[in-house]
């Protein structure tokens, strides 16, 4: 089941660079596709029926501002950057969790917390490919811009992730499959209305192009969400999400080998080694 959510996200960021490469612009509609495909999974996946008191609503449409910046955001990384390097630093969000949990909600601190910020610390050293290295290709470029739209991303996918952390708490876990069509759901209308609006004269092109990528995006996000609830469900977490983000970083490696043609210095590889290893030190 880890491997299969690992996939299911892997799967997801593959779909987008493929559009990315085959196809250009009409981002806002892609993404908000990609929002409603996911949305329309977790819908079909509540049994339970909807449930979600006005004080979710509010932190539902907040995550979903977070969700929507974080997504389009991921978008433009996968546009502009390195495939492997993208999925890792996007990994690093869950440092913004754990920071809330310890200076919000007085968690103990872990004896591995600091020393794995400070692995990952030197991993984002080591990822870049350095002055004296081979000149890399587009692919593979690490640019000023792509470090601002997948820092920023990664922020906001860490802020979601925590207002998540803040729902669980006040709701006893009651109501997980509300907040995430909650925030889906603003997510898709937020990016559908500046969408139509920025690209109106692409709409058909783009939903022509894009509908079947998307479709295969959206669908593996709300695989690994839900796959990744079940999964907390069953183990720790301390377990779970080091096994998580550790098997896709490594897919994550293989596909950008394989499928991008991306190329890595030892420098690189040791920053990503390292990179793996210290999210693992941040869930112990």
């Amino acid at each position: 089941m880890i491997l299969a959510a690992s996939c299911a996200s892997l799967t997801e960021g593959i779909a987008i660079r493929r559009y990315n490469t085959r196809h250009s612009g009409g981002g806002f509609l892609f993404v908000a596709m990609i929002s409603a495909f996911s949305l329309f999974f977790f819908a079909a996946a509540d049994r339970n029926g909807f449930h979600a008191p006005a004080a979710l609503w509010l932190l539902g449409m907040i995550s979903g501002i977070f969700y929507c910046t974080a997504s389009f955001l991921t978008y433009l990384a996968l546009q502009c950057g390195p495939f492997a390097q993208t999925n890792l630093i996007l990994s690093y969000n869950v440092v913004l969790s754990i920071s809330y949990g310890i200076f919000f909600l007085h968690e103990p601190l872990s004896p591995m917390t600091l020393p794995g910020i400070a692995v990952i610390l030197i991993s984002l050293y080591l990822i870049n490919p350095g002055t004296k290295s081979k000149a890399p290709t587009e692919a593979n470029r690490i640019s000023v811009k792509w470090l601002i739209f997948i820092g920023l991303s990664t922020v906001g996918c860490g802020m979601v992730g925590v207002l998540q952390k803040m729902q669980q708490i006040h709701f006893e876990n009651a109501c997980n499959h509300e907040f995430m069509i909650i925030t889906l759901s603003f997510s898709a209308v937020m990016l559908a209305v500046v969408g139509f609006r920025q690209e109106r004269g692409r709409i058909r092109q783009v939903l022509r192009s894009g509908l079947p990528y998307a479709a295969c995006a959206g669908t593996a996000n709300g695989v690994t969400n839900f796959l990744s609830m079940f999964i907390n469900n069953l183990m720790p977490l301390t377990l779970a999400s080091p096994l998580r983000t550790g098997t896709k970083i490594v897919l994550s490696f293989v596909c950008s080998r394989l499928l991008f043609r991306e190329d890595f210095n030892l420098r690189q590889i040791v920053g990503i080694v390292l990179g793996t290893f210290g999210l693992i030190l941040l869930n112990l």
